[in-house]
């Protein structure tokens, strides 16, 4: 959708008639309706009462509408305590005026309960949690508090909260974020719906163009069937990307880390990662000693996935899914080093000709024992392989 953001003091809540712009109810935070207090943008007066009542007041007055929170040389606006968005009714900024949540570190700064609707657009906020790389991985203090279907989200912003963005409730499902950034929070995007005493199954969100980064966990995803999708999302230095238990998880994007593994993966899990490059120093791609218990659903798929590394072992190399690696000269034997997880991942090898075409012959390659825990895979081939090429797939 486009964003509309009238400009600031344009006396858009004048008397006569429902604001208008585009033919959508429209509020400005500093020139509120007559009986309303203005928001002050100084970051000292508690403007939480100011900015709900202006919220309550769109959606009483014309049934849902758009209140325009923009003052980008202002100081910033303070809440101490959480807003909730009425059904029907827009919050918009400018992606700069920051909304100042540091006075309290409980619940929820912003909360959504709607269906079918774009409540969030340009929202830039900052919490009150400041030492969020050592937060406790369950703090529940949020920046956003998700709850609804067919929800969309855009061009969001957040820092120092326990969980950047919450959607762990049943019935909370076909969402959209798009667009935006979050650093320095405990998890960035929350979907434990077996922690948060959410049994229903099989919900589906959606986050795109996004990026998490200086942070302890990229998400956490739980229950059976439950579906995060992520298309073009960068994480970045994290502790650890994700967490996934019992649920379904597409990555496509980028993932850089240092740490000694990416995914804490465990129960009927499925990862499934394409388009993917991979950053990584000492890191294999899961945590040792999980990982997917149930060969129907649980497993790891992946595809055109670059990965640039120094493995466990220190063994330095670049490995990718379909990737050709040259043999050693007059050697039965090849060992790789890659982060994939091997025990829980279908591997094969075959030799090809220079081209890349299969060797039309009987030769074979054995993939014998391999520690999942160093990403180490041994190869044997029955005959000295004379320098040729092999082809090695993943997933």
């Amino acid at each position: 959708m486009s964003m509309i953001v009238p400009a600031v003091g344009s006396g858009l809540a004048s008397s006569g008639g429902a604001p208008t712009v585009a033919g959508i109810p429209t509020v400005s935070a500093d020139t509120p309706p007559p009986g309303l207090a203005a928001v002050t943008f100084n970051n000292t007066t508690n403007d939480q009462p100011a900015l709900q009542a202006l919220l309550d007041y769109v959606k009483a007055t014309y049934g849902g509408g758009r209140v325009v929170l923009s003052k980008p040389n202002g100081a910033g606006v303070r809440l101490n305590a959480g807003i909730t968005i009425p059904a029907k009714v827009q919050l918009v900024s400018d992606e700069t005026t920051l909304i100042n949540a540091s006075p309290f570190t409980t619940g929820a700064a912003i909360t959504v309960n709607d269906v079918d609707f774009t409540p969030l657009v340009g929202i830039r906020m900052d919490g009150g949690l400041f030492t969020p790389v050592t937060a406790d991985l369950t703090n529940s203090y949020t920046g956003i508090k998700v709850t609804g279907r067919g929800l969309r989200i855009e061009n969001i912003h957040l820092q120092y909260f326990g969980r950047g963005v919450d959607l762990a409730t049943s019935g909370t499902f076909c969402n959209t974020i798009v667009g935006g950034h979050m650093s320095h929070v405990a998890t960035g995007f929350y979907v434990d719906l077996e922690a948060a005493g959410n049994p229903v199954a099989g919900e589906r969100n959606m986050i795109r163009d996004f990026t998490v980064a200086n942070s302890r966990r990229g998400f956490n995803a739980s229950n059976g069937g439950n579906h995060l999708r992520f298309e073009n999302v960068s994480v970045d230095f994290t502790d650890e990307v994700g967490r996934i238990n019992n649920a379904h998880v597409y990555y496509q994007g980028h993932i850089e880390t240092t740490d000694p593994y990416i995914f804490d993966v465990a129960g009927n899990s499925m990862l499934q990662m394409s388009d993917t490059e991979l950053v990584l120093g000492q890191a294999v791609l899961f945590k040792t000693g999980v990982g997917p218990s149930n060969p129907g659903f649980g497993g790891a798929r992946f595809d055109n996935c670059v990965c640039f590394f120094t493995s466990a072992t220190g063994v330095s190399g670049t490995i990718r899914s379909e990737h050709t690696v040259s043999w050693p000269a007059n050697t039965t034997s090849l060992t790789l080093y890659v982060p994939y997880p091997l025990k829980w991942t279908p591997v094969s090898a075959q030799f090809v000709y220079l081209d890349g075409t299969t060797v039309p012959n009987n030769d074979v390659i054995t993939i014998g024992a391999s520690p999942s825990a160093t990403g180490q895979l041994n190869m044997t081939a029955p005959t000295n392989a004379a320098a040729r090429w092999a082809r090695i797939k993943f997933g």
